[in-house]
């Protein structure tokens, strides 16, 4: 077989690709896109974190002292668990 003709056939596999690429000139000033942040979504990261004033055993009885049991509930005997979220 002729050396030429892979040569040639690889060749013209290859020529539409180097027409493929075209070359996108932009002009006027660079964009700078800013990041997008919704002011009502928390951030994960905090450069101190929060903690209560006095520490968590300050947490715990402040939380006894104002917490109360509905009175109905008592008298029901109605039980459950309170799942408390919120943000600093």
């Amino acid at each position: 077989m002729n050396p030429r003709i892979p040569i040639a056939v690889l060749t013209l596999f290859m020529l539409p690709s180097l027409f493929a690429q075209e070359e996108v000139i932009v002009s006027g000033p660079p964009v700078v896109q800013e990041p997008v942040t919704d002011p009502d979504e928390p951030l994960t990261i905090a450069d101190e974190m929060p903690s209560f004033p006095g520490g968590s055993e300050a947490l715990f009885k402040y939380m006894g002292k104002h917490v109360t049991y509905p009175e109905e509930a008592i008298e029901n005997e109605v039980q459950g668990t309170v799942y408390v979220s919120f943000v600093v």
